[in-house]
C-alpha cells in the first residue's frame, strides 16, 4: 500500500478512510487478471481498514463528467465486478461507511471531503474529464447536498506530473479555448514538446469554482516516476507489465 497521507485530512484522521494500492498490493483490474484473482486483492485491502466488498460502490469508467450520488442501496454490486450506474467517473455520499472506489493508472484521483456536512467525494478525472466539466459538476452535486464551497476540502493524489505528461498542442490550444482563466500556466514547452500540468489545471478549476486555495492539497506524486506505481504512459513507454491501482474513499461512524 502507497504510504499516503494528506495534511489537509490529518484533523479528521479518526474518521476518513482513504488510500492507494501500489505495485506490492497488485494489480486491482480485471483487464490485466481474471476477475477472481483482482476480487481477492481488493478484498484483502478493504479487510486491513475493517470493510469488506460488500462496503464498496465501483463506477464504469469512461473519462466522463458523470457524477452519482451513492446510498446504501448501491452497495452489494462490486461483488460481482459490477457498477449499478451507467458510465460515470465521480462518487458522492453523505452516508457513513460506505467505500467510494476508482480505478487509475496517471488519471487523477481527486478526493473530496465537507467536514461540516460530513460529505465525501471522489472522482476520476485525466484530461478528458477535466476538459468536460468533471470538477465544475462534483461541487455542483455538493451545493445540491447543502455544501458551502468554503467548506469544502480537496486532496488531489498521485498521477502523471508535469514532468512527463507530453501532449500534442492541439490539446493545448483545446484547453485555452474553453478555459480562459487558466492563462499559460497549466503547461510548458521544452525543446518543441508541450508538457500538460494535469495537477495546475484541477486547483485552477476547483479555484474557479469558489473552492479556496487553502484548502487544496497536491500530493505531487508522480505515477510516472515512482516506481512502485502503475503508470499506461510508462508501461507504454517502457514495455513493463501493465496495471491497475485501486483508490479508496469512506466515513467512518
Amino acid at each position: 500500500m502507497l504510504k499516503l497521507k494528506s495534511k489537509i485530512f490529518e484533523k479528521y484522521k479518526d474518521k476518513l478512510v482513504y488510500g492507494i494500492t501500489d505495485k506490492k498490493d497488485g494489480n486491482m483490474s480485471a483487464k490485466f487478471d481474471k476477475v477472481e484473482i483482482v476480487t481477492k486483492r481488493r478484498e484483502k485491502v478493504l479487510k486491513r481498514f475493517g470493510f469488506s466488498l460488500n462496503d464498496i460502490v465501483l463506477l464504469e469508467q469512461k473519462h466522463t463528467a458523470n457524477v452519482q450520488v451513492v446510498g446504501k442501496k448501491h452497495l452489494g454490486f462490486a461483488l460481482n465486478n459490477e457498477s449499478p450506474f451507467n458510465p460515470a467517473d465521480a462518487l458522492i455520499t453523505k452516508e457513513k461507511n460506505i467505500v467510494l472506489g476508482i480505478f487509475i493508472a496517471d488519471c487523477l484521483p481527486i478526493f473530496f471531503y465537507d467536514p461540516k456536512k460530513e460529505i465525501i467525494a471522489l472522482a476520476h478525472a485525466g484530461w478528458r474529464g477535466l476538459y468536460k466539466g468533471i470538477l465544475k459538476n462534483v461541487i455542483k452535486k455538493f451545493k445540491n447536498l447543502g455544501s458551502q464551497t468554503k467548506n469544502i476540502l480537496v486532496f488531489i493524489g498521485p498521477s502523471i506530473g508535469p514532468c512527463h505528461y507530453n501532449v500534442g498542442e492541439e490539446l493545448i490550444q483545446a484547453f485555452k479555448r474553453k478555459y480562459r482563466f487558466l492563462g499559460e500556466s497549466f503547461y510548458r514547452k521544452l525543446k518543441g514538446t508541450f508538457y500538460l500540468d494535469l495537477w495546475k489545471i484541477a486547483k485552477l478549476i476547483l479555484l474557479n469554482g469558489g473552492l479556496k486555495s487553502k484548502n487544496i492539497e497536491i500530493s505531487k506524486i508522480c505515477t510516472y516516476c515512482h516506481k512502485n506505481l502503475f503508470s499506461h504512459r510508462k508501461n507504454k513507454n517502457k514495455r513493463e507489465k501493465p496495471g491497475i491501482m485501486f483508490a479508496f474513499f469512506a466515513i467512518k461512524n
